[in-house]
């Protein structure tokens, strides 16, 4: 149990340079949490992303290979390399991270846990666990976040920027 603490520690310590890099890069950057998610979750987004899965299977391509941010990932004890860069990844306690450029994540298992941060979308389905896009964190707060839909599930993240929206601008307060 100390160890699966220290490891939640350590990934929300990693989250704040996540969270800054995607907000600096993504305009209308926006959040994904998910806690204790049995089921399959695939992220398709700009921005970054942390994460952990108890048993499963984690598949990254990494949309933007040509910049300095690659996908890390430590605890598989299996994996296969594509020749269109996707790499695959399977075990036990995998813990993974994409900061950076675009990115497709998908996590098929048990025991999810994984912040996003940046825009995009997600499809989450399961049978256990709770998300949010709000901005809550559902490990401190689960009682705040959704359950997870059994039937798959589209969510946004975030708010794509389009050439014609001007930069949200802070009005003085009088």
């Amino acid at each position: 149990m100390r160890r699966i603490s220290l490891i939640l520690i350590v990934l929300a310590a990693a989250l704040v340079p996540v969270g800054a890099y995607a907000a600096k890069s993504a305009l209308g950057s926006g959040t994904l949490s998910l806690e204790g998610v049995d089921g399959k979750v695939i992220v398709v987004a700009r921005g970054g992303i942390i994460g952990r899965v108890d048993r499963g299977i984690v598949t990254i391509r990494d949309l933007t290979p040509n910049d300095d941010s690659d996908p890390a990932v430590w605890g598989a004890r299996d994996l296969r390399r594509s020749d269109d860069g996707v790499s695959v990844y399977r075990g036990l306690n995998i813990r993974f991270r994409v900061i950076g450029g675009g990115f497709r994540v998908t996590i098929d298992g048990r025991g999810i846990d994984a912040s996003v941060v940046g825009i995009g979308t997600a499809s989450i389905e399961g049978v256990n666990g709770v998300y949010s896009t709000t901005g809550d964190d559902c490990h401190l707060d689960p009682g705040s976040c959704t359950a997870v839909p059994a039937l798959r599930q589209l969510v946004a993240i975030g708010t794509p920027r389009t050439a014609k929206q001007p930069p949200a601008q802070v009005q003085p307060q009088p």
